[in-house]
């Protein structure tokens, strides 16, 4: 098993939560078929949103967390590195 913490800093207004909250629930549909992923959790807070991520292997994590996560990452929240 490993553990990614992901942390998206978010410069602007802040998005009310419900919002967050709809956004998340509507994401949760990407990570039903992720290989390994076991478990995600969201985070949301003044500075900025992410994740921690529980994964069967680092196998698993690293084939998750690749260029094209990082290309798919920057169109949605325009940050590349966190």
């Amino acid at each position: 098993m490993i553990i990614a913490l992901v942390q998206i800093p978010l410069d602007g207004p802040k998005r009310p939560s419900e919002a967050v909250i709809a956004q998340s629930l509507e994401s949760t549909k990407i990570f039903h078929n992720v290989k390994g992923l076991r478990r995600k959790y969201y985070l949301n807070s003044d500075d900025g949103g992410g994740g921690i991520y529980e994964f069967a292997s680092r196998a698993d994590a690293e084939a998750w967390f690749n260029d094209e996560w990082e290309d798919w990452m920057e169109g949605r929240f325009s940050v590349r590195r966190f």
